[in-house]
């Protein structure tokens, strides 16, 4: 073997037990925040991208059972398609495209993922922001679908102020999550 090939095995080596030792794992932690998050995010926008339909049914299901305390009847009409019905109008509803509309799930996870913290908290934090945005983007929606049929103001008002609020509420819940101790400064 020439000393060229013994050296490129050797550094091989050398990365095989750092990558055991959990130096490679040292490296990524010492990476920028902003780093980590678009490592994070790339992927798991891919992982939306196939899941994401998923996430609108489950927020159907409850803007279903939301609508029917107003008196509004909605009807799963299949392919992603709904009816909704109240007082004689009725609109439909496409949502076979909805997925991509960003519901803000994947910029959560992907900053929740890259905050450094315990993988345990991480975990049970995500649930807890999960179910906080799916709730969010439900009521939104519950009130977005009432306002088209009335076009009541304060259904305005209040779809508007969940528009504004929506994207920032990823931010919120991960600085609360990710900054417990912090006090805000005025």
């Amino acid at each position: 073997m020439q000393k060229n090939e013994i050296l490129k095995k050797l550094k091989i080596l050398k990365k095989l037990k750092m990558f055991k030792k959990g130096k490679l794992f040292e490296k990524f932690e010492k990476l920028p925040f902003i780093v980590k998050f678009f490592i994070y995010l790339i992927p798991l926008f891919g992982l939306w991208y196939v899941i994401g339909l998923y996430y609108v049914k489950i927020i159907m299901l409850l803007v279903k059972e939301f609508l029917s305390i107003g008196g509004y009847s909605l009807t799963n009409m299949g392919n992603m398609m709904y009816s909704v019905i109240s007082n004689g109008l009725r609109i439909r509803l496409d949502m076979s495209s909805s997925a991509l509309i960003d519901f803000n799930i994947v910029p959560f996870f992907a900053l929740l993922f890259a905050t450094k913290t315990k993988w345990k908290r991480k975990l049970k934090f995500s649930l807890i922001g999960f179910f906080v945005l799916l709730l969010m983007h439900a009521i939104t929606f519950s009130v977005y679908v009432p306002y088209l049929l009335t076009q009541s103001e304060g259904l305005y008002f209040v779809y508007n102020l969940s528009v504004i609020l929506g994207p920032a509420l990823p931010f919120i819940l991960w600085f609360l999550i990710a900054f417990p101790n912090e006090k805000a400064k005025i």
